[in-house]
């Protein structure tokens, strides 16, 4: 009965050792497969980057026109602002 009881111990170990590699084979298995995906969105980002880079310099010559049009309607709208006030002003003096 010794005997058996011997058996069945090395038994369980020998499965749960198996059972504990095949879990870490699978989690490296896992980390080598998730290494290559953030390896290839890397050179995807650096691609985008790189031919990217060629359109938004067309942009940037319509930027200071933008600016212009911006500052122009900021300049209208203190305008309209401080005609306001003046009617105001002149509406309390009366």
């Amino acid at each position: 009965m010794n005997i058996l009881k011997v058996l069945l111990v090395v038994l369980i170990t020998v499965i749960s050792t198996i059972a504990v590699l095949a879990v870490i084979g699978l989690a490296a298995n896992l980390l080598f497969y998730l290494f290559w995906l953030a390896v290839i969105c890397l050179v995807l980002i650096a691609l985008a980057k790189l031919f990217g880079s060629k359109g938004d310099g067309s942009e940037s010559a319509s930027t200071p026109q933008s600016r212009l049009q911006d500052a122009e309607l900021t300049l209208d709208e203190y305008r309209r602002k401080l005609e306001a006030e003046i009617k105001q002003s002149g509406e309390k003096q009366l």
